[in-house]
């Protein structure tokens, strides 16, 4: 289909004036098979002619494609090379055939080819990770850092044989992970802020210690409900209890409190 629609593309412009030099040749031939042999031989001339500019320029356009192609495949290359995030290719069976200079930083050491990675990153069971899991990634910790490792399946054609190679992206996410939790800990301490404001303005001077906002950031909130159960935990661990307190007696008016969980 590619091919006729580049020969259509190729095609001079002389196709229909050929057709009628041909048809014009036959009519000759029947009135005067002189002149119509002459007009036959420029007919036949125009054809060839045609057919081996036709051919010149598909040739010209493969040779295109072909270069093309060897252009992306080079710039593919250098684009792998280059990445700026750890990557190693591994056979089936966990040994590494090839890695760059970032996944040799991250693990710290040399000579990597033919090392079985299982071996090297003892908390990486790749075989568990195939047979089980959906997702073309699994999350580890590695060296006091937090990665997210996507991989995929490649084939390697080499003549009539192929072989199967799986190529490892290692994305450190640890420095997401510290604001992330930097960031629920800061919104836990707002909303215990506004518990000691209401307090306060019954004159209950709670002082709500900062681990109170560790200890809640530690418990597991699903967090596509919004705020909703981030505000039923402070509720259930911290309210409830500060009005027992106060139901208890030891929390008194006007009088400085400081709350811990512990």
């Amino acid at each position: 289909m590619t091919s006729k629609r580049i020969l259509k593309m190729n095609m001079p412009e002389v196709n229909l004036y050929i057709v009628i030099v041909g048809i014009a040749s036959i009519f000759l031939l029947y009135y005067n098979f002189y002149i119509g042999c002459l007009f036959f031989i420029g007919f036949l001339y125009m054809v060839f002619n045609n057919w081996k500019t036709t051919n010149i320029r598909r040739k010209e356009w493969t040779n295109y494609i072909q270069n093309l192609s060897l252009d992306i495949d080079e710039t593919t290359k250098k684009a792998v090379m280059n990445l700026p995030i750890p990557l190693c290719i591994l056979e089936f069976d966990g040994r590494i055939t090839w890695y760059n200079s970032k996944f040799n930083t991250m693990v710290g050491e040399n000579d990597l080819l033919g090392v079985n990675i299982d071996n090297l990153i003892k908390n990486l069971n790749l075989r568990k990770v195939l047979n089980e899991n959906k997702e073309m990634y699994t999350d580890i910790s590695y060296n006091n850092r937090e990665y997210t490792i996507v991989y995929n399946v490649i084939k390697n054609e080499s003549g009539k044989s192929a072989k199967y190679l799986m190529m490892l992206y290692w994305i450190d996410k640890t420095d997401f992970l510290q604001i992330q939790k930097k960031y629920d800990e800061e919104k836990n301490a707002i909303m215990l802020i506004q518990v000691e404001n209401r307090l306060k303005e019954k004159n209950y001077l709670v002082k709500i210690d900062s681990s109170v906002a560790e200890d809640i950031s530690k418990t597991k909130i699903d967090k596509n409900y919004g705020a909703r159960p981030l505000r039923r935990t402070i509720q259930e661990l911290v309210e409830d209890k500060i009005a027992e307190e106060i139901l208890n007696g030891k929390i008194e008016r006007n009088k400085e409190f400081v709350f811990k969980l512990n």
